[in-house]
């Protein structure tokens, strides 16, 4: 009988695991550095006081969870290496997450979960990017959610220079499609052991503006292009170009935290409900590119449903998608926004409340792929918009079965070094 009572408990366990693992959504996952809810989502191995990284979410589940998170490092296009080299495999696990039952209230989440790394289960060898995966503890391959960070450690010193740059070269051009920056990168590379790098090993720069991750802009060692181009004449030092990178206008921002103003469960993200188009417009300062949430603990951090609405002329005939902080700044197409008969695009999401940064971009979209993007047709284009810049030097390293390396980094504000 002992034993029919012992094999029924095992089924009762095994039940409630399935469950548990069929059920859980990852909510609001934020990924940022130590005391930065907003910032950029970068860490510096090499300095004690910005080396730590802040994981946060909630779950939704029906049980208490049970989750381990893997970090990975990733090649520059954010693949995963499959190298036992690279792995990391003793310290890249994260186990028995402890997790904070979330207000009685919060019908839309259960739980809250946030973790800082590295610690005593997590290091970061190399400098470049990662990926993390929120994952099943008893099967890896059940993945709940992602995200990505860089984690870098500098050998190699870059400065930069902006000044403002016409993309037509007509320097009395007056069309604001027409603004850009020239951007300079230099470097000089070290020559002494153990620091050698070889100057054929120089891969790329990367830029990244504000924190649109997925929509970098690459400069190869071998670009010979109008726009972009590198400079090299086969000693250790080395000049990037680029000259077509938009400043845009700063970003659309929609601040949910009133529960007055913003009512639960459906509201609008302005309280004038529809918007139209900035191209002439200069925007109001923004959060450079990221969000941050009401505390979890608080009985109003729940979760909205939010409607954005643009209004555009009637013979305005191109498909729009919502792009923000939330969806990490990815033109996707759950983010495709519908038109009405009054010209009206519109698109509702869940958030949580917050203040969030978003902007309207227009996209071409056949079903598979996307193109023909253009950030700033309804958005505006102005010099005087404040950007951050991220800018990284990548080296193709051999050892170790060969990867790629971060070996520069630099941060700059557009409004800091301005160069007419």
């Amino acid at each position: 009988m002992k034993l029919r009572i012992f094999s029924l408990a095992t089924i009762l366990i095994l039940f409630a695991s399935i469950n548990t693992a069929e059920n859980i959504q990852i909510k609001s996952l934020k990924v940022y550095p130590k005391n930065t809810e907003i910032g950029f989502p970068i860490i510096d191995l090499s300095n004690n006081a910005q080396n730590i990284l802040t994981i946060e979410f909630d779950i939704k589940t029906d049980f208490e969870p049970q989750l381990n998170i893997i970090f990975k490092y990733c090649d520059e296009n954010w693949r995963p290496y499959d190298n036992i080299f690279l792995r990391n495999e003793t310290k890249n696990t994260a186990y028995n997450l402890s997790f904070t039952k979330l207000p009685m209230r919060m019908n839309e989440a259960d739980y809250h979960y946030k973790g800082m790394f590295p610690n005593k289960d997590v290091s970061f060898p190399f400098s470049g990017k990662w990926m993390f995966f929120i994952v099943d503890p008893y099967d890896e391959n059940t993945i709940y959610a992602s995200g990505r960070f860089y984690a870098v450690q500098s050998r190699v010193t870059l400065t930069a220079s902006l000044k403002k740059y016409f993309l037509s070269g007509n320097a009395s051009s007056s069309l604001p499609e027409d603004r850009s920056y020239f951007t300079k990168i230099n470097f000089s590379l070290p020559d002494e052991f153990p620091q050698t790098i070889f100057p054929f090993e120089i891969s790329h720069i990367e830029i990244i503006k504000n924190q649109e991750i997925s929509n970098p802009v690459i400069i190869n060692r071998t670009d010979n292009l109008e726009t972009r181009y590198c400079e090299w004449v086969g000693a250790n030092d080395f000049s990037f170009f680029a000259t077509d990178i938009q400043p845009g206008n700063e970003y659309r921002q929609t601040n949910l935290m009133d529960n007055n103003r913003f009512s639960y469960p459906v509201t609008n993200a302005q309280l004038d409900e529809i918007e139209t188009s900035r191209f002439y417009i200069k925007g109001k300062k923004d959060n450079g590119g990221g969000y941050y949430l009401m505390n979890y603990n608080n009985n109003y951090a729940e979760y909205l449903k939010v409607n954005f609405s643009i209004q555009l002329p009637y013979d305005f005939d191109k498909r729009i998608f919502l792009v923000g902080s939330f969806n990490n700044w990815q033109i996707l197409p759950e983010y495709e926004m519908t038109r009405d008969n009054n010209a009206i695009y519109r698109k509702q999401i869940e958030l949580k409340r917050g203040v969030y940064d978003y902007q309207y971009v227009v996209a071409d979209f056949n079903g598979k792929n996307l193109s023909e993007q253009n950030w700033i047709y309804l958005e505006g284009n102005f010099w005087e918009t404040r950007n951050v810049l991220h800018i990284f030097l990548y080296h193709d390293n051999s050892n170790l079965g060969g990867y790629s390396e971060i070996i520069g980094y630099l941060e700059i504000l557009s409004d800091n070094i301005w160069i007419d």
